[in-house]
């Protein structure tokens, strides 16, 4: 009597390991093309913690009841609040462009100051990104940060 031996369906674990490397070699090929053709959205992205950043500086200034500065470097790219030891770091490919009162280092540095009353001296602020180009308003009367896309 001859017993037929019947291979038992499925995978072996060489063929999975090699599904898996190919894998993970075409998603580390992939995720570089897909960042960097995304400049709309590092523009959004930044200009949105511009925005943030300025949003609080005026609810610190409300809350403590003392002026609170946010100051833009607009060569590293940084800004601060102050009060604050954290600079937040935007990308490294924008340019920002500033129109506020308040101008340092030959208009390298640029703050706008909040009043306790929710005013400050207002402005403007230019994200610009390949070609693209993002403008936060400062209200001075009332404070208020709008993003304009």
């Amino acid at each position: 009597m001859v017993i037929a031996r019947r291979r038992a369906a499925g995978f072996t674990l060489l063929e999975l390991l090699v599904v898996l490397v190919l894998m993970a070699f075409m998603t580390g090929l992939a995720i570089p093309l897909i960042s960097s053709g995304t400049p709309g959205a590092q523009i959004k992205a930044a200009s949105r913690e511009l925005l943030a950043g300025l949003r609080q500086a005026r609810e610190q200034a409300i809350v403590t009841r003392q002026p609170t500065a946010l100051t833009i470097d607009v060569d590293d790219r940084k800004f601060q609040i102050s009060r604050h030891k954290t600079a937040f770091q935007l990308p490294g490919k924008l340019q920002i462009g500033l129109f506020v009162a308040e101008v340092e280092d030959n208009g390298k540095r640029g703050s706008f100051i909040f009043y306790p009353d929710g005013s400050s001296t207002g402005g403007k602020v230019t994200v610009t990104l390949d070609g693209q180009t993002n403008r936060i308003d400062v209200d001075w009367l009332t404070g208020v940060a709008r993003l304009q896309e």
